[in-house]
């Protein structure tokens, strides 16, 4: 049988536990150390998106180009969630661009004094016809 005061504790110790969940679901813009792909040089992740893109054919011979702008969140432990399109070209290139960043290595995550926290991140890809 637990008495009264036992049971507040228990309540208590339990709404603590949800505060801290909200606060760590929490996502940021801008973080006093930003996310980084790989060695950390802002061009290596442009580099591997058009390494690993493929050019929609339906778009290719509809002469279809454009930029495509995703954002996504790079969580604290370097996955990539929430990608979406937020500005679009077509829907063969919004889709490609989806897929690629959804393929995504994972990423150095973005630390707020010094703890990796989410991180909400805005990418333009361009699709440019050879």
């Amino acid at each position: 049988e637990t008495t009264t005061d036992e049971a507040v504790v228990e309540v208590v110790e339990e709404v603590k536990e949800e505060v801290q969940e909200v606060k760590e679901e929490e996502v940021f813009l801008v973080v006093e150390e930003m996310p980084s792909f790989g060695s950390g040089d802002a061009n290596e992740f442009r580099s591997w998106v058009f390494a690993n893109m493929k050019y929609p054919e339906v778009a290719a011979e509809n002469g279809i180009q454009g930029r495509v702008f995703v954002q996504f969140v790079i969580e604290p432990d370097g996955r990539l969630s929430n990608v979406r399109v937020i500005r679009g070209v077509d829907p063969a290139l919004d889709k490609e661009a989806v897929r690629v960043i959804e393929s995504s290595p994972r990423w150095n995550a973005g630390k707020q004094r010094g703890k990796p926290v989410r991180v909400s991140y805005t990418f333009p890809i361009t699709f440019v016809l050879q």
